[in-house]
């Protein structure tokens, strides 16, 4: 009885260790950042469907730049774009900005496409930014249709994961 007992006891050791070792190098990497999920991501834009981020680019100094393209098959006014910064940005957790065109609206046909420009002095130089990693932002899209009234309008939201270029 003693013999199975010291078999089995060897064999959980053995494997105990391994299954340890392999444990604490996928504790390194992740402390080091190499299995960092966010490094790993492409950069992205989306929205619902019926508005298309077709590019973007977040420049230091603090310009968000959108390129967004109507697919909602009926004329828009476009009222507001909001950049909020998401948590976990080494940016200012309270920052939002706000882009109006304009006449406070903006007009846009099916299909048009519209460059925003959002200047967010909040967000860090990429001399603090890691070039690695990726920071995201909720975007905010409030519009109504041209045929309806401002009493209708609507809000999409949106994301923009991406880093920040020089």
């Amino acid at each position: 009885m003693s013999k199975r007992a010291q078999a089995a006891m060897e064999f959980l050791m053995t494997y105990g260790w391994a299954i340890m070792v392999v444990l604490i190098v996928i504790g390194a990497l992740a402390y080091f950042g190499v299995l960092n999920p966010q490094r790993l991501l492409p950069p992205k834009c989306t929205f619902p469907t019926g508005i298309s981020c077709n590019d973007h680019l977040v420049v230091s100094g603090g310009l968000i730049k959108l390129n967004l393209i109507n697919g909602l098959g009926e004329a828009i006014y476009v009222m507001n774009v909001s950049a909020i910064p998401m948590t976990g940005n080494p940016i200012n957790d309270n920052c939002s900005t706000d882009y109006t065109g304009p006449g406070d609206v903006l007009y846009m046909r099916n299909g048009d496409e519209l460059d925003i420009v959002l200047d967010q002095t909040c967000i860090i130089s990429s001399t603090f930014a890691d070039p690695n990693s990726k920071y995201r932002w909720d975007i905010l899209f409030e519009y109504y249709y041209a045929d309806s009234g401002i009493g209708y309008n609507k809000t999409i939201s949106g994301e923009l994961l991406t880093s920040i270029q020089e």
